[in-house]
């Protein structure tokens, strides 16, 4: 279970901290923190990860994402110098149901006692509180940009994304 939660946790990782990257200014590096100075990073940024394509949107401080296609997350950011935060707001069950085999139903979850019961179904209490808590709680993380370049760096983890 806690190698599974390792792997959700690196794909949400993904998705959560560019949905902090709306913020920043332009191609010059970290952003003023303004979700509004968004216009360099609005559209698509992509990379793969294990053998999963991340897709994030963002469109002037709001921000989804997608693996392999699959509706994934949908979260808030903020930034200050060179580092971002990122929450998860919602994610979607289908994303849960092919990153780690579940049966949820196919719709929006937020960090609620219903999303904690459905996966109750999968693992302990214990496990889907943790699981929520986890998923649901601010990353932060440095950042740079270079060209078409994105580089997110936490915990000596560094993930390369490329606008498409």
């Amino acid at each position: 279970m806690k190698n599974t939660f390792k792997f959700l946790g690196i794909i949400v990782f993904a998705a959560v901290i560019v949905f902090a990257m709306v913020g920043c200014g332009g191609d010059d590096g970290p952003g003023s923190g303004d979700p509004t100075d968004a216009s360099g990073l609005n559209g698509t940024w992509v990379t793969n990860l294990f053998d999963y394509q991340i897709e994030i949107k963002f469109n002037n401080g709001s921000s989804e994402n997608f693996i392999n296609g699959i509706q994934g997350t949908q979260g808030t950011y903020t930034t200050s110098g060179d580092q971002i935060t990122g929450r998860v707001v919602r994610i979607h069950g289908d994303y849960l149901n092919f990153t780690l085999g579940m049966g949820l139903e196919s719709k929006w979850y937020t960090n609620s006692i219903e999303l904690k019961m459905a996966l109750q179904a999968y693992m302990s209490e214990e496990a889907a509180n943790e699981f929520v808590n986890e998923m649901f709680s601010p990353q932060t993380a440095n950042y740079s940009i270079s060209g078409n370049t994105l580089i997110i760096t936490s915990d000596g983890e560094t993930i390369t994304y490329t606008r498409k």
